[in-house]
């Protein structure tokens, strides 16, 4: 079995670390203990700011939303950072990339856990997290992996933006241990208008990738030669699931990307240069090879004004066949909702996700689904605990009054918790008028039954689905989980699509 060095570049040697005051400085650490008071910097901060050299601010903060709203108000190209302290906890720093190089570099390894925020609606560079667990797979060469994949992404951008690219274009990390092959592939000279736009690109990427060869229509890939390495790219996970070792979960909003030398928490396996990458480091005299690095690392450190920038966005039929293998015409009209139109409904899960609460709910009225995005609580019934950093997601199905949960993380993709009863009465089709015969004869059929989940054995469905499908006169025999494939599309619409925020505040609680 092959394992890709670790230790792929030499490892700077540091003779001793640096005191938190020489970190991050006096004024820092005072800035720090008033985080939560204010964002703004006194004025005679902004005398460092030039057109000639790099801002020399360097601000922390105890909130994300802080450091974020400070670098959208500062014009001293300051970009946000967040890192994690020997006890765990993440704070974040708002400075200019170089001033944070210059200062991170004088850290011992063992001790930079720093990531890059990816800022929603900033441009930046392609970029994918390809991994997999070495002792579940054995018999697969991740070096030979990522040029199979990499080809793959050679030919989608021919495909789709008539790009040609070669691999002195991609910067390969690798942070690879004996258990875990791990590395991150940047673009630095493909540039996208945010990341959601990646994600649109990947997700339809990673489609083609796994319907191969069963999908003969392939857009993307139609120039890919030697489609049949394609099943090379497969891995086992720890739970015996087949999937893609391409993680899709990574270009959600304000994503944390690790940085180049860091560790994640409680780890000292950094993330270093792959000695499989081709990419040219061009060293200058203002700025050192391992300087060059870090710098073409960074995803949003980019020229957006001097690059074309790429946009892609898939047709809604597009997304529903990325999504579901069931596609149907009808009912798929959908209306996001802050709160949704039914009040009784909002209050009920938001009680069953408190500490969390309801951040958009979109409501399909063809087939009486409504699904909620929730924050404050990433709690998953599939691995029981929190997800660190994707959110989960509640559906209700109102034609049996029930409720279960999913989750945006991809491993968790196929998972839908057992459905349980909504705490209300058949009153509630009285109160919102839903004047419907059939879907009271369901509610009540279900409540008879034993079971409400796999409703695909129960009376209720003949007429739950001759309600909801009243356009379609005839159902497939295979069809199952009727409301998934609607599910899914709201979940791509509310996570990948461009509208993802709206008016709707997050931080004010739902109503």
């Amino acid at each position: 079995m092959y394992h890709p060095a670790v230790n792929s570049c030499p490892q700077e040697k540091h003779n001793s670390g640096i005191d938190p005051v020489s970190f991050y400085g006096p004024a820092a650490l005072r800035d720090l203990e008033d985080a939560g008071k204010t964002v703004l910097l006194p004025e005679s901060h902004h005398e460092f700011c030039n057109l000639f050299a790099p801002s020399t601010t360097w601000r922390t903060f105890r909130k994300q939303q802080q450091v974020l709203d400070f670098v959208s108000a500062n014009n001293c190209d300051l970009f946000p950072f967040t890192y994690q302290t020997d006890n765990g906890d993440r704070l974040f720093l708002a400075a200019h990339p170089v001033s944070f190089w210059f200062v991170d570099e004088q850290r011992p390894l063992k001790d930079r856990h720093t990531y890059e925020i990816i800022r929603e609606f900033k441009p930046c560079k392609l970029y994918f997290d390809l991994e997999f667990d070495i002792k579940v797979n054995p018999d697969r060469n991740g070096p030979y992996m990522v040029a199979i994949f990499i080809n793959a992404v050679f030919a989608a951008l021919r495909s789709q933006f008539n790009l040609s690219r070669n691999e002195k274009d991609v910067l390969n990390l690798d942070s690879t241990s004996e258990t875990k092959f791990s590395c991150h592939l940047i673009f630095p000279n493909v540039i996208f208008e945010n990341n959601y736009s990646i994600g649109c690109f990947v997700k339809q990427l990673c489609f083609e990738l796994k319907s191969f060869p069963e999908n003969n229509s392939l857009h993307l890939l139609e120039g890919l030669e030697n489609k049949e390495s394609i099943e090379n790219l497969f891995v086992t996970t720890d739970k015996g699931q087949r999937v893609l070792f391409c993680d899709e979960g990574v270009y959600t909003k304000n994503r944390h990307f690790r940085l180049y030398k860091s560790s994640k928490y409680g780890k000292n396996i950094p993330l270093r240069l792959s000695e499989f990458n081709y990419f040219p480091i061009e060293i200058t005299e203002e700025a050192s090879r391992e300087k060059c690095i870090f710098l073409s690392s960074l995803i949003t450190y980019c020229d957006a004004q001097g690059s074309e920038l790429l946009k892609f966005e898939p047709n809604p039929a597009m997304i529903l066949q990325i999504n579901s293998k069931f596609i149907r015409n009808s009912g798929n009209e959908c209306i996001p909702t802050s709160p949704s139109p039914y009040s009784d409904i909002d209050d009920c899960i938001s009680d069953i996700v408190f500490p969390g609460r309801i951040y958009k709910s979109t409501f399909f009225p063809e087939k009486k689904i409504i699904v909620y995005d929730i924050i404050g609580n990433r709690f998953c019934l599939n691995i029981g605990r929190e997800h660190k950093s994707n959110n989960v997601m509640y559906i209700v199905d109102m034609n049996t009054l029930s409720y279960y949960q999913k989750c945006y993380d991809p491993d968790c993709s196929n998972f839908k918790s057992e459905k349980k009863k909504l705490p209300v009465t058949e009153d509630i089709f009285i109160k919102y008028n839903i004047d419907d015969e059939l879907v009271l004869a369901a509610v009540q059929q279900c409540e008879m039954d034993a079971k409400i989940d796999e409703p695909s054995s129960s009376s209720c469905v003949a007429h739950s689905n001759k309600h909801v499908y009243s356009e379609n006169k005839e159902l497939d025999d295979g069809d199952v989980d009727l409301d998934d494939d609607i599910l899914v599309a709201a979940t791509e619409q509310c996570e990948l699509s461009f509208s993802f925020v709206d008016d709707w505040d997050p931080l004010k609680p739902h109503s």
